[in-house]
Order: C-alpha cells, then structure tokens, then sequence
C-alpha cells in the first residue's frame, strides 16, 4: 500500500550533519553476527554487550545499538514464520519487513510465547484499522501496540512472526532493554532536516533559515526547547543530541504525495541509530495537514527505508502556527511513528487499540469528546498533554531512545531535559478557544480524516475561511473544504 497509508500517519493539526552544542550521552556498542549454522526457523538469541556494565546476565545473540538490540531474523516471503527470542530485560520491541524488488511483503501476524495472537490481518488484536502492510516496500510492527496480558507486560521468550502480502524480502527486530526489563528513563537524539529556503517566524519576524545557521536560530530553538520540555513531562525522556541537516529546496513545499514519500527517506544517507529524524517544511500537501508520519509505527531506528523520516510544517499565511503548536505536533508525529493510533478517527468509527484511551463514537461538528486534550486525538491539543497509561509503555518500550540503565554511564548522572514553563498553544489572535466547527477543522488535519468528513453547512465554513481571527492554517483548510463543495 503507497501513498494512500501514508496520507493516514499524519497530525490533524544529504548532506553533513551540523550539531549544536546540547547534552549528549555515551553508550556503549559492539558489533556482532548471527549465528550462520543455526537453522532457518530456530529463534534468534540477542547477544550480550559484556562492554555495557549496566546489563545483567542474559542468553542475548545479536548486535548493540545503543540500547537496542538488533537482531537479523533472514530472509523471507509471504506465508513463513520467523521466530524471535525477547530477552528478560526487553521492554518492548520492533520489527521491520524490507521487501525485495517489486514485492510488498508485509507482517500479518504475531504470537506470544504463551501461543495468544496478539496481532492478525495486519492488525492488532481491538484495533479497528491495519497496520503491518507493506508501505512502498517498507512494513513495520511495534510490540506492545495493545494492551493485553501478553504486551503489557511484555511477555518474555520465543515469539513468533508470520509474513504476509507478497514476495520475499529481509526480517529485523529491534529490541528495546533496560536493567532489570524497567523504565528508568532515557534520552532521545533529534535530526532535524532543513530545505533550502525554509521559513520560519514567531515569534521573530519571517525570516530563511538554512542548516548552518539552524542551531542558532530563535524560533527553531524554541520549537526544540518546548518539544523536548513536553518529551520529559509527558514521557520521562530526556533531550539527547540534536543535528541539523542540508535537504534539497523541493522539501520546502511538501505539495505533492511523491514529494512527502521523498521527505520520508531523507536520512538513507545517515547510519542506523536510536534517533527520530523531522524534516521541517512550509507546507504539507497544499495547506491540508501539519504533520505527517510515513507509519504508526515508522520505521524506527532505520535510516535507508520509505518510512524512516516524519515531517512537521510552520506555515506562513498572515498568522503563522505558534512554536507551541508546533512543538505539540512534533510529539503527536513522535508518537505515531513509535506505534500510537489516534484515539478516535475524525469519522467517529475507527479507534486505537488500547483499552484505557476514551473514545468518542458518532462524532459530529458539534460533539464534545471525552479524549479530548490526549496527545494522539484528531483535535486541538492542550498543554499539558493527557496520555494514558498504555500510551506511556507504548512511547517507553520503543527502540527510538536510548534507554538509561541504572547502572549505566550516563544513567547514574540523570541526564534529562529542564521541564520549562510552555505558553499555551494559540490558533486564534484574540486568544479565545475555538469554535466546534474549527475544533472539527484542526482534527481533520490528516489524511485519515479526509476519506469521510463529517457534513458541514457550506456558510459555516465560509465564515472560518474570512475570519482572521484564526490561526492561517484553520482558514486554509476550511478554503480546500469549500473548494472540495464546489462553493469557492
């Protein structure tokens, strides 16, 4: 599945790498191999770091990244079955299908331990839309995506993944541990890709900014600063390394779906690391979304795949999006791309997979949801954000970040970001909240959202797409909906 499963990642709402001076940390790594003699179906064993003094004794084969483990689990085609063994200090972990040339191999199911099928059709056991299908080539799974028994907790032992869709292609697991298989915090490394040209405001004036002078830049800062504050406050992960890197100027205006798939492979250049890429853009697919992710989950940890970066966007139309605003959708992206669904699709008929997220069926313009304020609803989000508790093990068993271990080198020092105080996000100039019809219009900024649109009288829209009042990304989408009526 191309475009159209990209369409629905999204927020409603190469070159050398240039870093700013941030706190950074040490992990250990060592490089390993699988065992060539093991047979094809037997279960891949992670292999110990004996260079990690923080790690506690375990059966581990395979190969340290950061703290993930990453285990080759061969090649394969549509209808086998791989086999993984989860160690006991794992969190949680991901798997990715790279299919071949021409093929569209995807991960149709997993078993537990136990022999419960946590995940079926491309889909997680209570979830209401799949998943696991191949994306340009690129399939990925995030364990645990739901809360049952055997994913929260995470069931430790031999877990079982049976491919499907078409073709062969090759099978990775990452797996994310910690001392003693708890959250004791962590770090996350930013990558934030710059197209020539792009512009960027508030709260300075607009101006361009380019690679080399992103780390210095005021309003970039501000959106680093603010999205790793909500990181910490909301997750417990702290700020890691943040890089800037050169992207051609034809990512500056992401119009186009070829352009957004193009923006989503940006870091094929980069080694494999535990690290979110963000590509900052002026505009996504013509004023319709603010942010995207190419998966829920993307392709974490992998650099060279269809679904490896997510994109954000700062509009200048008269009133640009807030630095808070911003930053809120970076974290909405953030959790997409680690495996979060939205709480309640803008239809009302499709929700998450987790038990203890509100959902709010039959949604109309004018109903008031009870999620919302959670980071993952199609609407307006607060700040602070709400997330629940299954949410919060989804973020912390990912791959993404560096986990801490308590008996780490970093870990002792209790490295994480200063939780600083964060002015309320603002979509209107006088500062009032916003109408259900533009609530209605801020959750329908994404692709997932614009198959089945709630029906709005075309008067009402009009009034959005003339007041100046609001935020001019608002204007902007009730405009396309107009243009879509056939009334502008």
């Amino acid at each position: 599945m191309g475009t159209g499963r990209l369409l629905a990642m999204c927020l409603l709402l190469t070159g050398t790498a240039v870093a700013c001076s941030l706190p950074s940390a040490t992990m250990s790594s060592e490089d390993g191999a699988d065992d060539e003699d093991e047979e094809p179906d037997a279960p891949r064993r992670p292999k110990k770091d004996d260079s990690d003094p923080g790690e506690e004794e375990t059966d581990e084969t395979g190969t340290r990244l950061g703290s993930a483990l990453v285990v080759d689990l061969g090649e394969a085609s549509a209808g086998k079955t791989v086999k993984l063994d989860v160690p006991a200090n794992a969190l949680g972990f991901h798997l990715v299908a790279t299919s071949a040339s021409g093929g569209e191999l995807g991960i149709e199911r997993l078993t537990s331990p136990s022999g419960v099928v946590v995940f079926d059709a491309f889909m997680p056991k209570n979830g209401s839309f799949p998943i696991g299908d191949s994306v340009d080539g690129t399939a990925s799974v995030q364990v645990p995506a739901n809360d049952l028994p055997e994913t929260m907790p995470l069931a430790k032992g031999t877990w079982s993944a049976t491919l499907g869709g078409s073709g062969t292609g090759r099978v990775e697991a990452r797996i994310q541990t910690s001392a003693g298989g708890t959250f004791t915090g962590g770090i996350l490394d930013l990558h934030l890709w710059i197209p020539s040209g792009l512009q960027m405001s508030d709260p300075s004036a607009v101006h361009t900014v380019d690679a080399t002078r992103a780390a210095s830049d005021p309003d970039i800062a501000l959106r680093v600063s603010t999205f790793f504050s909500l990181l910490q406050s909301t997750f417990g992960i702290g700020r890691g390394n943040v890089s800037f890197h050169p992207a051609p100027a034809s990512l500056r205006l992401l119009s186009t779906d070829a352009l957004t798939a193009q923006a989503a492979k940006i870091p094929a250049q980069e080694e494999d690391a535990q690290a979110l890429h963000l590509v900052l853009t002026n505009d996504i697919l013509k004023g319709e979304l603010l942010g995207l992710s190419p998966g829920y989950p993307g392709a974490v940890t992998h650099t060279r795949t269809s679904m490896s970066a997510i994109m954000a966007a700062h509009y200048e139309d008269g009133q640009p999006t807030d630095a808070t605003v911003e930053a809120l959708t970076w974290l909405h992206e953030m959790g997409h791309f680690v495996g979060l669904q939205h709480t309640t699709e803008a239809s009302g008929k499709e929700f998450d997979a987790l038990s203890d997220t509100p959902r709010c069926p039959n949604r109309t313009a004018q109903t008031r949801c009870p999620d919302e304020g959670n980071l993952m609803f199609t609407g307006e989000i607060p700040n602070p954000p709400r997330v629940s508790t299954g949410q919060r093990t989804v973020v912390r068993s990912s791959p993404l970040y560096r986990a801490a271990s308590s008996a780490g080198a970093w870990g002792r020092t209790g490295v994480a970001s200063a939780v600083t105080t964060i002015a309320p996000p603002r979509l209107t100039r006088s500062g009032r909240g916003l109408r259900p019809l533009e609530r209605m219009l801020f959750g329908t900024m994404c692709g997932a959202s614009r198959a089945e649109l709630p029906k709005v009288d075309a008067q009402e829209l009009r009034a959005v797409a003339d007041d100046e009042d609001v935020v001019g990304i608002l204007r902007t989408k009730a405009t396309r909906m107009l243009e879509r009526l056939g009334e502008r």
